[in-house]
C-alpha cells in the first residue's frame, strides 16, 4: 500500500506543477488579456508536450472541456477535438464523465480509477489518474498511472514475505541456541531495513525523475527563488529564454534579469513580500538576456510555495516580446482606423453568428450619435434606429443573404441619437473563422447624406436650367469659339 500511497502522492506532485504552468494563461483570461480560445490554445500547446516515462510505463496530460470534448490526448490524437461524453471502458464506467465530475467536485482535484490503453499497447488495464478543475476556462486536466506493473510488484513482495516467513520458521525448527536465534532475527531486521531504505531511495530517484522531466518540459521558464531574490531552480526553458547557463544562473539575484533601463526595484520586493504573505501576482517586466544584453518583455506569474522545508516564491515567466510587437501594431492600426473613420464618416460593426454577440467600432457609435458608454443595440433597437419605410427591406435582404451566403449592399435612412434623420451606405458580408465560413457578419456603414443633397442640389439646379431653356421664345445658338 505504501508503493499506491507514493504514486498518488507523486501524481499530485506533477499536477501541482502543471497546474503552476499554467496560471499565468488562466489569470490573462481573467483580466482580458487573454480571451478564453486563445487561453485554451495556449494550455493545449504547453499539455501536449508534456510526455514522460516511468516505470509504469508511458505517461501524458490530458486536457477536456466540461462537455467531454477531448482537447488533448499526445498518444491519441486521432480523438483531439472529438465529444467522447459516452466514452466506456471495458467495465461500462463513463470514464469522462467520472474524470470531469470528480475534479469539479473539490477544488483540490481528486483520484479516478478506470480502464484504459496505454500508449502502444491493444488492451484496457487499469489506471489511477489525478485530475484538476480549472473553472475559469470551464475545462479538466489531468495525467495518471497504469497499475498493472504495481500490482505485479504487489504480487512478488507478498510471495517473498511468504518464503521469508517459510524461511523464519525452519530456521526457529532447527537453531536452538538462543543467541544464535537472536543474532539471526538482529541480521534480518537489518537486512530488511537496508531493502526498505533502498526501496524509498528508488522511489524518491524515481520521483524525482518525473518531477524533473514534467519541470524541463513547460514551455514558460520557472524560476525558486527566497523572498529575497536569489535564485534556487530554474528549468531548461530560463537557460534558453535568458540565454544563460545554470551556473551561470543559480545562487544569482533575480533582480540582474530585468532590463537596468526599467527596474522598478522598491516595487517589485513589495510584490515579493506581499506573495510570501499569500498574495498572487501577474505583471509584465522588461527583462535582459545573460548573453547578448537584449531586453524584451516578460509576464510573470508569482505565488507563495515551500523548497526544501523553507517558504520560497515560485515565478512562472512568458516572453511576451512577440505579443506586445502586434498589441502595438494592432493599436497603431486601431489609430488609422479611427482617424480613417472619422474623416470618412465611416463606421464598422461585426456580429458574432455563433455567440450573437455585436461590437461597434468608434467611428459607428459616433455617426449613429450613440453614447460610448451604452452596448451596441440588439436587432430590435437597431431597427427602431432606422427610418420605418425601409425596416422590412432590410429584414428581407439579411434573410436573403443568410439563405443565399451573398453580401449585399443597401441605401436606407437612419435616426440618429439626437433625433437628426441622415442617409447611409450600408456594405455587409460574411467573414470566415478555421472551417466555419459564415462566422461573422461585417458590415460598413458610411454617412452619405452630404453627398446625396449634393447630388439632389445639381439634378435641381440641371432641372431648373432645362424648364427655363424650354420656357425661352427666342433661340439660343451655343457656338464654338474657334
Amino acid at each position: 500500500m505504501s508503493e499506491k500511497k507514493d504514486i498518488e502522492t507523486n501524481l499530485i506532485q506533477i499536477m501541482t506543477l502543471v497546474k503552476r504552468s499554467i496560471d499565468p494563461d488562466i489569470a490573462a483570461y481573467r483580466i482580458g488579456v487573454l480571451s478564453r480560445e486563445e487561453a485554451i490554445r495556449n494550455l493545449v500547446n504547453t499539455l501536449r508536450n508534456m510526455t514522460y516515462t516511468d516505470k509504469y510505463g508511458d505517461n501524458y496530460m490530458f486536457l477536456i472541456t466540461y462537455d467531454g470534448n477531448i482537447l488533448v490526448q499526445p498518444f491519441q490524437p486521432e480523438l483531439e477535438g472529438t465529444d467522447q461524453w459516452d466514452m466506456q471502458d471495458v467495465n461500462g464506467k463513463y470514464l469522462i464523465r467520472e474524470i470531469i465530475d470528480v475534479a469539479r467536485s473539490s477544488e483540490f482535484g481528486g483520484f479516478v480509477s478506470y480502464f484504459y490503453k496505454p500508449p502502444k499497447l491493444n488492451e484496457e488495464e487499469e489506471k489511477l489518474s489525478f485530475v484538476i478543475d480549472i473553472p475559469d476556462l470551464e475545462v479538466v486536466i489531468g495525467t495518471g498511472m497504469y497499475m498493472r506493473l504495481y500490482y505485479q510488484d504487489q504480487t512478488s513482495t507478498i510471495r517473498n514475505v511468504m518464503l521469508g516467513m517459510l524461511f523464519v520458521g525452519c530456521l526457529v525448527l532447527l537453531l536452538t541456541l538462543n543467541a544464535l536465534r537472536r543474532i539471526s532475527l538482529t541480521s534480518k531486521a537489518l537486512e530488511e531495513e537496508i531493502i526498505t531504505r533502498g526501496e524509498v531511495q528508488g522511489h524518491l530517484k524515481e520521483s524525482e525523475a518525473n518531477l524533473r522531466t514534467v519541470f524541463n518540459s513547460i514551455s514558460d521558464a520557472f524560476f525558486v527563488h527566497t523572498v529575497e531574490g536569489e535564485i534556487l531552480e530554474v528549468n531548461d526553458s530560463v537557460l534558453t529564454m535568458f540565454g544563460c547557463t545554470r551556473e551561470e544562473i543559480i545562487g544569482n539575484d533575480i533582480f540582474l534579469l530585468a532590463n537596468p533601463d526599467d527596474l522598478k526595484k522598491d516595487r517589485l520586493i513589495r510584490m515579493l513580500k506581499r506573495t510570501i504573505n499569500g498574495e498572487s501576482f501577474v505583471f509584465e517586466l522588461n527583462a535582459q538576456r545573460f548573453d547578448t544584453k537584449k531586453a524584451f518583455y516578460i509576464e510573470a506569474a508569482m505565488q507563495r510555495g515551500t523548497w526544501h522545508g523553507k517558504d520560497v516564491i515560485l515565478a512562472v515567466v512568458r516572453d511576451i516580446q512577440n505579443r506586445k510587437f502586434i498589441e502595438r501594431e494592432l493599436l497603431h492600426s486601431q489609430m488609422l482606423n479611427e482617424h480613417a473613420e472619422e474623416m470618412g464618416q465611416i463606421g464598422h460593426y461585426t456580429i458574432d453568428n455563433k455567440t450573437q454577440e455585436i461590437t461597434w467600432s468608434k467611428g459607428e457609435y459616433k455617426l449613429f450619435q450613440r453614447d460610448t458608454s451604452l452596448p451596441p443595440p440588439d436587432f430590435d433597437e437597431y431597427y427602431s434606429m432606422i427610418v420605418s419605410d425601409d425596416v422590412e427591406r432590410i429584414k428581407t435582404l439579411r434573410l436573403e443573404m443568410r439563405e443565399k451566403n451573398q453580401p449585399y449592399t443597401i441605401d436606407y435612412k437612419i435616426r440618429r441619437g439626437d433625433g437628426e434623420i441622415r442617409d447611409v451606405n450600408v456594405k455587409v458580408d460574411w467573414l470566415a473563422e478555421g472551417d466555419d465560413p459564415h462566422r461573422y457578419l461585417i458590415g460598413s456603414i458610411q454617412d452619405v447624406t452630404e453627398r446625396n443633397r449634393n447630388i439632389e442640389e445639381l439634378r435641381q439646379r440641371e432641372e431648373k436650367f432645362r424648364t427655363t431653356m424650354q420656357q425661352m421664345t427666342d433661340g439660343l445658338v451655343l457656338l464654338d469659339e474657334n
